[in-house]
């Protein structure tokens, strides 16, 4: 099999991952009900991500406007910024749950390290046996591996 094929079958692969990890961000992410409460979260001070490795001279850190983010939600900003490692750190201080090993998961299969990304599907599965996200993703890994 030629290397572009391989390349193009991996995307093909990580590319659905990449859409559910968004759109699980998405919803994760509470509605604001006034704009009052917008401007007043705006005007609030930049702060460092805890856990976050500080700026290098590829990539800025990525400040947070909202201090009562939980690991989480810092989590899902750090994967939509591509900062992997940093987001795998904040999942491990997020409260367990399907949810939280299948993200971390996504992170680790991101990063190509495909044993420690079916080690956390694994886990997310025994929590929810019946999750259909959590079967596919633990599938893409077996199908890479």
């Amino acid at each position: 099999m030629r290397k572009g094929h391989k390349q193009r079958e991996l995307a093909a692969l990580l590319v659905p991952a990449l859409l559910l990890t968004a759109a699980l961000a998405a919803q994760a992410s509470p509605a604001r009900s006034a704009p009052s409460q917008e401007a007043a979260t705006a005007a609030a001070p930049v702060q460092a991500v805890p856990g976050a490795q500080p700026a290098t001279a590829g990539q800025p850190a990525i400040p947070i406007r909202n201090p009562n983010a939980t690991p989480e939600q810092i989590a899902d900003s750090l994967m939509a910024h591509q900062r992997y490692q940093a987001a795998i750190e904040q999942y491990k201080q997020a409260p367990k749950s399907s949810e939280v090993w299948n993200k971390t998961g996504v992170a680790y299969q991101l990063m190509f390290n495909l044993d420690e990304a079916a080690r956390c599907y694994e886990q997310a599965r025994k929590l929810d046996p019946k999750n259909a996200v959590v079967m596919n993703n633990l599938g893409t890994v077996y199908v890479s591996l």
